[in-house]
């Protein structure tokens, strides 16, 4: 089974849940509510970009790392959205205009699954990756409010990731409803 439990996403995970859904797919319900309590984890890593992004802009690394370990991610941080642009920049997620990248989102999302999720449970693969794309889809397809001439592009970044996340949490939640309530 798999033990590494992450369940804060540092900007490259994006998602918070795309290790733990695996456990949550396939565990108690009581597994479920162990793996919520290490929601303020403290052992996040910054990637090499992260690190970069936070040098360059003379950043306080407590600071972004802190809210870098929350659910929903503040609007108006401007130390944050400097960050999180830079950084979805350098991953070209994000354009120069503030236009986002969704097939590289999801590429890359689907990529990370793979790497993140220690099991030879193809099936388990297959449905996270549809889990997550499906996530980013949807908020392409109906992406939040905002004014792509008056926003920064690290709120348009916050606002997209925090869409991500809400609609990730609602496919877990179909997920834990129907293992412990039909299944």
């Amino acid at each position: 089974m798999y033990n590494k439990v992450k369940l804060r996403f540092t900007i490259n995970y994006i998602f918070v849940f795309i290790p733990s859904i695996f456990n949550i797919l396939f565990a108690s319900p009581q597994s479920v509510y162990c793996m919520y309590q290490f929601v303020n984890s403290s052992n996040i890593q910054l990637k090499p970009d992260e690190e970069a992004c936070i040098s360059e802009l003379k950043l306080n690394k407590t600071e972004i790392k802190n809210i870098n370990t929350r659910d929903i991610f503040p609007e108006n941080n401007s130390h944050f959205n400097a960050f999180i642009n830079c950084y979805w920049k350098r991953m070209g997620w994000q354009n120069s205009k503030g236009e986002i990248n969704y097939i590289g989102l999801k590429i890359f999302m689907q990529d990370e699954v793979v790497r993140d999720v220690e099991t030879d449970n193809t099936a388990a693969l297959s449905l996270l990756k549809q889990m997550m794309v499906g996530s980013i889809e949807e908020c392409e397809r109906f992406p939040p409010v905002y004014d792509i001439n008056n926003d920064s592009h690290g709120k348009i970044v916050v606002k997209v990731q925090n869409c991500i996340i809400k609609n990730f949490h609602e496919v877990m939640k179909e997920y834990v409803y129907l293992l412990t309530n039909i299944l």
